[in-house]
């Protein structure tokens, strides 16, 4: 494909002579150049691809992206906004993949991954060829097709991988959108199909500084979707978050609501919880329909609500919505329960931030239990507000809380640990501090009776913990379930 064509609606004019440049691929990764490559020169947290021009050039670069003007031995073309400029070319390299899916955008603070395992189960299960890109990996209906390095992954790769699932004759594509890939213009050439829209809770303060900056990366996903030429476009929203009142005065927008507490287009109503089921009456219209979940966790129920809400929205009947999610059993790593023959439950939980830990521990709180026991950490090289916060709730809704490791990257855990009990100091005395992230879950095991049950928050699904620069082999589940075992709990 010419330079011309890849640059096609961009606002970058490119001399004829460059423009007439045949380009075979195009990639931000100096390792992935090849012979007659486009190389895009970005600048990322931690490198600068300007520094990796001369090694692209030697693989076979044919001409460089960058943020910047620049002599070279092969043609620069500068982006005053390179960011804009990737998610252009990528969709016009590799032919608009998003126009030939169906495409729904999952973003929120809290519950995207849930979401997004829910619907995938309910579409598959309904006949649909449904493909996932999200916190977990990227996989289509049969197979995983990568690793998840980011929920949302940069433009080339994402239409790469739109691009596979086009090829496997997906019908669906279900992506979960992170505030990080809004801001830093990751979709903004996608065309959705509809958005679910689930909360807004303070996260990602490193990155987005405050939080009106977050809510309008957040909300940005709405002018994407009103942009999209698909038709029929719509967005399910929660009707009980704080930012619904920010949402309800776009313009132009076609939306339909959910929740508990506040009168929604889907509500649930008389919510009951047992240790593994969830019981509640959905409102719809002048019906009531009874639900058994097996999902557990007020939280959740919003979850299955977005997602009863879309279906019946694209046309499927209610009973038969019911029967699917009432099957559905659990989401890796998201209150994943594993359950002791000493009559106490391990939870693992991805609850990294005040207010997903706020919720994961109360879910628990609304089961029968004699106990609840709290393992969590914070990550290192993030967000340091939450340190002291996530004490709090730790300490203030558990009976034990244990204080240790999480992913502290280029940060001393020790220090990190620290940060945390400097808020609980003086206030709390049900805490420990174990900071080897592995004795302090043998430490819950050591100490469950009975009736308890045990959170080890923070990680979920990942099966790794980084130190330094070091991604080591580390999951919460396996650890727990070997220790269960030696122990002879399991």
């Amino acid at each position: 494909m010419k330079l011309a064509e890849i640059f096609k609606d961009t606002d970058i004019n490119i001399p004829y002579e460059i423009a007439q440049i045949d380009i075979k691929g195009i990639s931000l990764n100096s390792k992935e150049i090849s012979k007659d490559y486009l190389f895009i020169a970005l600048k990322g947290s931690k490198i600068d691809g300007k520094e990796f021009i001369e090694e692209a050039i030697e693989k076979g670069a044919k001409a460089v992206l960058s943020d910047k003007p620049m002599e070279s031995k092969i043609p620069v073309i500068y982006s005053v906004n390179i960011n804009r400029t990737i998610s252009q070319i990528a969709k016009n390299f590799y032919f608009n993949p998003s126009e030939k899916l169906e495409m729904i955008a999952i973003t929120g603070t809290k519950g995207k991954t849930t979401v997004s395992y829910l619907l995938e189960y309910a579409l598959k299960k309904l006949g649909k060829k449904t493909s996932v890109i999200g916190t977990v990996n990227y996989r289509s209906y049969d197979a995983i097709i990568s690793d998840s390095p980011n929920t949302t992954p940069e433009p080339v790769f994402l239409n790469q991988i739109l691009n596979k699932f086009i090829e496997k004759k997906c019908e669906t594509t279900i992506m979960e959108v992170s505030s990080h890939a809004l801001s830093l213009n990751r979709v903004e050439d996608i065309s959705f199909d509809s958005v679910i829209f689930t909360n807004i809770q303070s996260d990602h303060m490193d990155f987005h500084i405050n939080y009106q900056n977050y809510l309008s990366a957040k909300m940005h996903i709405f002018e994407i979707l009103l942009k999209s030429n698909k038709e029929n476009k719509i967005a399910i929203i929660n009707r009980d978050d704080r930012s619904f009142e920010e949402i309800k005065k776009i313009k132009n927008l076609r939306y339909i609501t959910y929740g508990l507490t506040n009168e929604a287009d889907y509500q649930a109503l008389e919510l009951r919880q047992e240790i593994s089921n969830t019981y509640f009456n959905l409102k719809y219209k002048n019906e009531k329909i009874p639900f058994n979940l097996k999902l557990i966790g007020r939280h959740n129920v919003y979850n299955a609500l977005a997602v009863i809400a879309f279906l019946k929205e694209r046309g499927f009947e209610i009973e038969e919505i019911k029967k699917i999610l009432e099957d559905f059993s659990n989401v890796p790593g998201r209150l994943e329960r594993i359950n002791s023959n000493y009559g106490f439950s391990v939870f693992i939980d991805y609850a990294h931030t005040e207010e997903s830990l706020n919720s994961a521990i109360n879910a628990l709180k609304d089961l029968p239990h004699k106990r609840i026991i709290t393992v969590f950490g914070c990550g290192g090289n993030r967000d340091k507000t939450k340190r002291g916060p996530m004490g709090v709730v730790a300490c203030s809704l558990s009976d034990i809380a244990i204080i240790t490791s999480d992913n502290p990257r280029n940060e001393p855990p020790e220090e990190i640990i620290n940060q945390i009990e400097s808020a609980i100091k003086h206030k709390y005395e049900n805490y420990i501090k174990i900071t080897d992230r592995e004795k302090a879950i043998e430490k819950a095991i050591d100490l469950a009776q009975k009736g308890d049950l045990i959170l080890i928050a923070g990680k979920g699904h990942e099966n790794y913990q980084i130190i330094g620069n070091n991604k080591i082999h580390f999951d919460d589940k396996e650890i727990a379930v070997d220790l269960m075992r030696k122990k002879g709990k399991l």
